[in-house]
Parts: structure tokens; C-alpha cells; sequence
């Protein structure tokens, strides 16, 4: 999860002053929102992922990650940089560097392979027995989780197509549950029953998890009906 807090892409940055959290395309129109309203300096994880599912629904990313003209206003935002293709997503004279603040082609990338593990281990935990549709609640824990736009992280495959009152965030849950589990004999002795029934699953040696992994490195997902609501308006 480093890559979602700023690690790995060309302008990414932690959720700080002046970091871009929130994007949004609309009739060729960009919108975003900078933390404490400053000039946009780089972009936080939820923003990558904004950035990311937006682009793909207006078109300009096709399922495989690549960038490519449209036709319309977004076409002039599409340039060759010192990596390949990139996607300006502010212009420098609106930044606080004075430089375009982009995403690249392999920002993409490596932000697809991420999406991909994180969805390929919870799509192959699921298949002991169940599927995403037989979870009744999926929580999301971590300080990223509190921004995260679960419709956009769907969007991009990080998430399971399921219904948005399924997620709950839950904020710090290990510094929760050790609180719970000190202050609370009834917690406890629940945890301790918990930890009992268990199981280990090593997925750098499930052969399941490397097919889930090779599926997952599209946008949403190479099986599209895993994905029904997402539907770009380009294809």
C-alpha cells in the first residue's frame, strides 16, 4: 500500500498540505480538491485512484492502462514525457511548483499492479468456500481507508463490484482491537476463540493467487462481468 501514500509515481505524495485528494471529469471539465485548500503540490493516494477511475470512464485510459486521445478538450492534456505518455492533471500556472503536476503511463502501471495483488488476496481467500456476494460487511481499516471514494475504488478494480452499504471504515482497527481487547474481558475471550479457528494461507505459493493476480491487472478487471455496475462511457 505504499504506492497509495505517495510512493512510486511521478508526483505522488502522502495526504499532507497541498496534495491533490479528490478529481473528477466532466463534460471534458476537470475539478479536483487540494487538503487544506492550497496550490496543488503532487497527489495522495485517494486522488490516484480518483484520477485513475475518472480517466477510464471519460475514455482516455483503455483497459489495459494506456492513455490515448479521445477526441475533445482532454486530447491537450495528453503529451510525451521523459517516461512515455502522460496525462497532465494540472496545468504548472495553477500548482505551487510552477511545473505540471502528471500522471505517466507507468504510474499506471504501477498502480494497476497494485490493485491487482490487493484484489487477487481477497478474491482468493474468498474461494474456500464463498464468494464477495456471501460477505455480509467488508471493512476497510488504515487512516487512507477515511478518504477512500469506494464507487472510484471500484471503479478501478480495487475494490469488489458489491453494494457500497457492504463497506465500513473502521479507522486504525489493530490499535482498536488491542484497546477492546485490554479494557474488555468479553473481547478477549471472543478474540481468543477467533485466533483459535484461524487458518494460514500462504499466496506467494497459491497458484490460485497468481491467476487471480494476472486477471486483476486490468482496469476494472480482464473478466468484465465481475464488474457489471462499472461502465465506461468509451470502449
Amino acid at each position: 500500500m505504499a504506492l497509495f501514500e505517495g510512493g512510486e509515481t511521478k508526483h505522488g505524495m502522502k495526504a499532507s498540505t497541498g496534495a491533490i485528494e479528490k478529481f473528477k471529469v466532466e463534460d471534458g471539465e476537470i475539478s479536483y480538491a487540494v487538503i487544506n485548500n492550497d496550490k496543488p503540490r503532487g497527489i495522495c493516494g485517494s486522488g490516484l485512484i480518483d484520477i485513475l477511475s475518472e480517466l477510464f470512464l471519460c475514455g482516455v485510459l483503455d483497459y489495459k492502462g494506456k492513455i490515448r486521445k479521445v477526441g475533445g478538450k482532454l486530447d491537450g492534456r495528453i503529451m510525451e514525457g521523459d517516461t512515455g505518455t502522460e496525462f497532465v492533471v494540472v496545468r504548472a500556472d495553477e500548482t505551487a511548483t510552477g511545473k505540471d503536476i502528471v500522471i505517466t503511463e507507468k504510474d499506471v502501471g504501477n498502480i494497476i499492479m497494485t490493485k491487482a495483488a490487493i484484489y487477487a488476496g481477497a478474491s482468493t481467500l474468498t474461494k474456500v468456500g464463498m464468494g464477495f456476494e456471501d460477505i455480509s460487511r467488508i471493512y476497510i481499516a488504515g487512516g487512507f481507508g477515511n478518504f477512500l471514494d469506494i464507487r472510484k475504488a471500484i471503479v478501478l478494480g480495487l475494490l469488489p463490484d458489491q453494494h457500497l452499504k457492504k463497506f465500513e471504515f473502521i479507522g486504525n482497527g489493530s490499535v482498536k482491537g488491542a484497546y477492546l481487547i485490554l479494557t474488555d474481558e468479553r473481547v478477549k475471550k471472543e478474540a481468543e476463540e477467533l485466533a483459535k479457528k484461524a487458518t494460514y494461507m500462504d499466496l506467494s505459493k497459491a497458484r490460485e493467487f497468481t491467476e487471480e493476480y494476472m486477471s486483476a491487472m486490468f482496469i476494472p478487471h480482464q473478466d468484465p462481468g465481475r464488474f457489471p455496475s462499472v461502465e465506461p462511457k468509451t470502449k
